[in-house]
């Protein structure tokens, strides 16, 4: 009986690794799997993918504290006084 499992088993994950590579598209000649079934990526797209990820932080951070850097500029030039600048903050 367990004979018969275990076939099954490296049956369907094969059938698995078919489907995963399959529904993939134009993508599944980039993609490769090692020894255990799980995806292989590679060092350079690992980096560029490391690389986007902290200029999407890096935008994230910068849209929310752009006002405070500004803020005495902002002040000088429509005139208001620090509640609305306050306001304006949040």
């Amino acid at each position: 009986m367990e004979g018969a499992s275990d076939a099954q088993h490296k049956e369907r994950s094969a059938t698995d690794r078919y489907c995963s590579t399959a529904s993939l598209g134009a993508e599944a000649d980039n993609v490769q799997f090692n020894g255990t079934g799980h995806f292989y990526i590679s060092p350079t797209r690992s980096y560029i993918v490391t690389f986007i990820l902290f200029l999407i932080n890096l935008l994230n951070y910068m849209d929310r504290f752009i006002i405070a850097g500004v803020l005495g500029d902002i002040q000088d030039y429509f005139k208001i006084n620090d509640t609305l600048a306050g306001l304006l903050q949040t």
